[in-house]
């Protein structure tokens, strides 16, 4: 963490609540102050408060006063001296009250080392762990004197997990948060409950993987000073400390089977920031939020991750995760979606900044360390709360068929609800049109309402857009109606009642101006809805279709034509014209600019020019159609001279040109002629027979 570079002077007259101001969302209450230093705060399964000192001191704090003795005294071992070093995390052991096990996490006096260490309460007081019953678990070498992590919890699982930075200095020097072989920069998970100092899970991500430390659970991070587990769900909640630009959170759901790895010195944030070397981009975990450091040229930004709020269910901020900064005061809250999306909203503004820590009591309330005040703060809302309400209007003047439906955003909360009409529900059926006034309450908060029930006997109907205005002879629009309550339609055409249109959707095939009225249960109409315009145009013509040797010609001037060749589908054209290759009976459809279609032409038949030779199946043209290039394949060749005629559709000779015996292939080329049909003709010199014709589409 960055926490301890800025210089901070600090005013007596401001230590008190009234130095938090801004417009908030959260309310702190300092309920114990004089620590040196604080650093965390948590509990022990029973209502005391824990405080954990830099120093090496961990002191309870029973209601608002502060246990004389401290609850540990490890100062003579822990190195303090640096920013960053200190007594820096305490987990109780999940059975703590059985064995009295509790778990730190520090830096130890003469080498630069993290250490992690059990101890146990003294025999018969529930208040003072013994100094001299530590059994140290795990030793981790730190090369610098910053980015210690520290944090530590027990997971659901009952392994404890342990959060490392990557070693310090600046810009990851060593490469520690990618390197497999080291502790650094990672997420430890280890088993305490055995008379080893730890055994690694068979679970772990990596236990059967030789290529990384078993004790790895996730890996590049930066240094991940404070997270936690949402104690209701398990889900991992990460606030990862950033280099010179980006503060992150990172998330890991409770089912996950670990192995992440969060980019760090890949990426800082969602930005690049050192590559070289990294793998694919797609296999880095991105954090859900991240956030820009702040002007301020001695802390630009030090994220404090913090905990899910699990305390009142009777509070808006159940289920929002409280994580700050620690050199603005920023305090945020982000919410977790169903469709797993994130929303980050900025909830208060600590005047004093220098939020080290969060921290939770046995009842999922939450905490709040200021570090240079040496004070501890409780976090509450402010009794903002949200009211949802869904009304329905009567029918009519007269009619008591309205209704009023509240829904607050803190739907476990027993509200008090107080009614003009002397109603106490959040419900209210069979209403009156008519003005109504509610007072919703709980614990100390409360807020009043109004709403008005009108009469919809003047409301006007309306119809949803049509999908299609305009539409062909022969064709039906959908209309359909917006109103979607126990009503009868009925519908006008022209101003005109149509009798029998009287569903909600309704199919049209006439011209005109459409408007619907809507009459309910209680008989009361509805003023006529805006009209929507249907245009019903003509089918065209049916084409006359005539033949000009091997091609077929059709009227002029459609937008595409749609070819028959004995009753089925021709997808060989879609223009005015086509080249026959089979003899049979032709018909062709077109459609106008409208997008209107006609019936089929009359029936032509024709039979396309015969070809005689029996050789015609060993010549090939490919592509066909072209761009421009194409090749004429003569298979094994002749054993005569060919001659090559290029035709255009009117039968005029563009190209003429003779082959000698043997010759497999041609190239021609059509780039310099316009788009349209041609002929391609192989004739035999001697005989002068054509023993290939076949047409060739150039597009």
């Amino acid at each position: 963490m960055k926490f301890l570079f800025i210089k901070c002077i600090v005013l007596i007259g401001l230590l008190y609540s009234n130095n938090l101001y801004s417009q908030n969302e959260i309310k702190l209450t300092k309920i114990v102050s004089g620590f040196a230093k604080p650093l965390f705060v948590t509990h022990a399964g029973d209502d005391r408060l824990f405080i954990v000192e830099q120093a090496g001191k961990i002191k309870i704090v029973n209601g608002t006063t502060t246990v004389s003795t401290p609850f540990l005294n490890i100062t003579d071992r822990v190195n303090a001296r640096a920013n960053e070093q200190g007594l820096l995390g305490l987990a109780f052991h999940p059975q703590f009250k059985t064995n009295g096990y509790i778990f730190v996490n520090y830096i130890s006096n003469g080498a630069n080392r993290t250490i992690i260490s059990r101890f146990n309460l003294l025999p018969g007081n529930p208040n003072e762990i013994d100094s001299l019953s530590e059994k140290i678990i795990l030793v981790i070498n730190q090369p610098f004197t910053n980015h210690n992590g520290g944090c530590m919890n027990f997971g659901k699982d009952g392994f404890l997990y342990i959060g490392q930075g990557d070693g310090g200095s600046a810009n990851d020097p060593m490469g520690n948060g990618q390197n497999r072989m080291v502790l650094l920069a990672k997420m430890l998970r280890i088993d305490v409950n055995t008379t080893d100092p730890y055994k690694v899970p068979s679970t772990n991500p990596f236990f059967k993987d030789s290529s990384y430390l078993p004790e790895i659970w996730a890996m590049g991070l930066r240094n991940p000073w404070r997270w936690s587990f949402d104690r209701l769900t398990g889900d991992m909640w990460i606030g990862d400390v950033g280099q010179n630009i980006w503060e992150e959170v990172d998330f890991q759901k409770a089912n996950s089977k670990g192995g992440e790895n969060y980019g760090w010195r890949c990426y800082e944030g969602h930005a690049d920031f050192n590559t070289s070397g990294c793998n694919a981009k797609n296999t880095y975990i991105f954090p859900i939020v991240d956030y820009m450091h702040s002007s301020n040229p001695n802390c630009g930004g030090s994220i404090t991750g913090g905990y899910v709020y699990r305390g009142s269910e009777c509070s808006y901020l159940y289920g929002n995760y409280i994580y700050a900064d620690y050199c603005t005061g920023n305090i945020w809250a982000i919410v977790k979606n169903s469709n797993d999306s994130f929303v980050n909203r900025k909830v208060y503004t600590f005047a004093t900044y220098q939020i080290s820590s969060f921290g939770e009591d046995v009842k999922g309330e939450l905490y709040m360390c200021a570090l240079s005040e040496g004070a501890i703060y409780r976090i509450s809302d402010t009794c903002s709360f949200n009211i949802t309400i869904n009304s329905i209007h009567s029918s009519c003047d007269s009619a008591t068929d309205g209704s009023i439906s509240l829904i607050s955003n803190l739907p476990n909360c027993n509200l008090n609800y107080i009614w003009n009409n002397g109603n106490k529900t959040n419900n209210l059926i069979n209403l009156n049109p008519g003005t109504y006034t509610v007072t919703i309450s709980y614990s100390s908060c409360s807020t009043s309402r109004t709403i008005k029930i009108k009469s919809q006997s003047q409301d006007t109907a309306c119809i949803t857009p049509v999908f299609f205005s305009e539409i062909c002879d022969g064709d039906s629009a959908l209309i359909v109606a917006c109103d979607t309550r126990n009503s009868t339609y009925q519908w006008y055409l022209n101003g005109i009642l149509v009798p029998n249109l009287n569903d909600r959707r309704i199919f049209v095939k006439q011209s005109g101006s459409y408007q619907v009225q809507t009459i309910n249960m209680q008989s009361c109409e509805s003023v006529l809805s805006k009209s929507v315009n249907i245009i019903v145009h003509p089918r065209p013509m049916a084409a006359i279709i005539k033949n000009k040797g091997d091609s077929i010609f059709a009227t002029s001037g459609y937008i595409s034509y749609i070819w028959y060749l004995n009753g089925q589908l021709n997808s060989s054209s879609t223009s005015n014209y086509l080249i026959v290759k089979s003899k049979g009976y032709y018909q062709v459809e077109v459609i106008d600019s409208n997008g209107c279609r006609s019936f089929k032409s009359d029936t032509l038949f024709v039979i396309p020019t015969g070809v005689t030779n029996a050789n015609i199946q060993k010549f090939q043209i490919t592509p066909n159609p072209t761009k421009g290039l194409f090749k004429l394949d003569l298979g094994t060749g002749f054993n005569e001279e060919l001659k090559i005629k290029l035709l255009n559709i009117n039968g005029a000779i563009l190209l003429e040109k003779s082959i000698h015996s043997g010759i497999q292939e041609m190239i021609f080329n059509l780039s310099d002629y316009p788009n349209g049909a041609y002929w391609v003709q192989i004739i035999l010199q001697k005989s002068n027979k054509v023993v290939f014709k076949e047409a060739i589409i150039k597009n």
